[in-house]
């Protein structure tokens, strides 16, 4: 499957009380991948969220509830992402790669193997227990703590142990540099490794501490964009490299405009239709398929799981 170069297309509208398909969009799985999570990132629709090239959110989590919602990360070109879905609700973040999961290069003077071991910990394991700063102040623990009937809209049991969590990793294999590499510009490389194994083994033990050490994770490996010469040409309209044209590479490896299904990850939530029907979630890396794995169906936890039922009652 081949980046999507395909023309845009207009998608006819889904029911009000499910996902969008990718059928909406002319059958083009990429071509949906990357207007829906457009859509989620940009949306006024209540509780549709993302986490956009741009943005500074640590992270964005939302609820499910009687309407579908999408949860959507996008602009990864190296960076890495945490997605934490459940029966109740989403949680993604965007990991910094630069310089949290390694120094800018040329950088002076560059930090010790132990000082970038340090600024990881502080910048990426931490807030996962304890959040970051003022406006992200939710650590995952807030969220994963048990099932309280009498406040069923409080976000203290949004990724709890009763609503089986379910944890991807979204991660970088190692970037290609060299055109004359086979897997350079790749989608699908062959053959490479991970490009931060013992980062991702230090959030796998982190994520393991907080929902337990038989929560389903799984890491889900990318290939982070890199700009072709032929991108470089269309984007400059010149051959050679110069300092002045970076940030028109920047640009174009994190896809402001949605052109490319790279780098984007999308949770869609869909719910029961009606009381003998099912709700249900599932996680779009990329525009590929969803594995088994990577999907789940339910019966609604309450009547707020339920396409235009009314009230918030609860099993």
């Amino acid at each position: 499957m081949a980046e999507s170069n395909n023309p845009e297309q207009l998608p006819t509208q889904p029911p009000l009380t499910t996902w969008a398909e990718p059928e909406d969009y002319g059958g083009c799985k990429l071509t949906f991948m990357r207007l829906e999570a457009r859509n989620a990132c940009f949306s006024t629709y209540p509780g549709s969220k993302g986490i956009y090239p741009g943005d500074e959110a640590v992270y964005r989590y939302t609820r499910f509830g009687k309407t579908p919602v999408s949860l959507a990360v996008a602009g990864l070109h190296g960076c890495s992402s945490l997605v934490v879905v459940s029966q109740l609700g989403a949680w993604v973040n965007h990991m910094w790669e630069v310089p949290d999961f390694r120094h800018l290069h040329g950088s002076f003077p560059e930090p010790t193997e132990e000082k970038q071991s340090a600024i990881f910990k502080k910048a990426i394991l931490d807030p996962l227990w304890h959040g970051s700063g003022l406006k992200f102040p939710l650590g995952l623990p807030a969220l994963a703590k048990n099932w309280d009937p009498s406040q069923p809209a409080a976000v203290s049991h949004l990724l709890s142990k009763d609503a089986n969590p379910h944890v991807f990793l979204f991660a970088p294999y190692a970037r290609v540099d060299s055109p004359d590499d086979s897997n350079f510009a790749a989608e699908f490389p062959v053959g490479l490794r991970m490009r931060y194994v013992e980062c991702n083994r230090k959030i796998a033990a982190e994520v393991r501490k907080i929902f337990g050490q038989d929560v389903p994770f799984q890491v889900v490996p990318y290939s982070p964009r890199v700009c072709t010469q032929q991108a470089f040409e269309a984007l400059t309209g010149s051959e050679f490299y110069k300092v002045k044209y970076e940030h028109k590479i920047l640009e174009y490896l994190e896809d402001g405009p949605f052109e490319s299904n790279r780098g984007k990850v999308l949770v869609q939530y869909r719910p029961a239709s009606g009381p003998q029907g099912k709700a249900a979630w599932r996680v779009w890396f990329e525009g590929h398929d969803p594995h088994p794995g990577d999907q789940q169906e339910w019966e609604p936890m309450g009547s707020f799981q339920i396409a235009g039922s009314e009230g918030m009652s609860t099993k």
